[in-house]
């Protein structure tokens, strides 16, 4: 995760939520570098949230996620 400049943020929280639903299954801190691990996810589909103070939020909706497969994602953060 990045903020405006390409800067690798630490701290920022990643939630991960049962598709269209308030139901969390996992919430992991970045490190950092601005990276994380949210190995141990099932197979299905979900909802991302990425929050840091004083930047915008960041959702993504309906991302599956498949046996075997790694999912890699870049997110820039705006500042608010």
């Amino acid at each position: 995760m990045v903020g405006e400049g390409d800067v690798p943020k630490s701290n920022l929280l990643f939630s991960i939520f049962k598709t269209g639903t308030v139901t969390l299954v996992m919430k992991v801190i970045t490190d950092a570098k601005g990276k994380f691990n949210a190995s141990g996810l099932p197979v299905g589909d979900f909802d991302f949230k990425w929050e840091l103070n004083t930047y915008i939020t960041v959702t993504e909706t309906n991302v599956h996620i498949a046996a075997g497969k790694e999912l890699k994602r870049k997110i820039v953060l705006k500042k608010v």
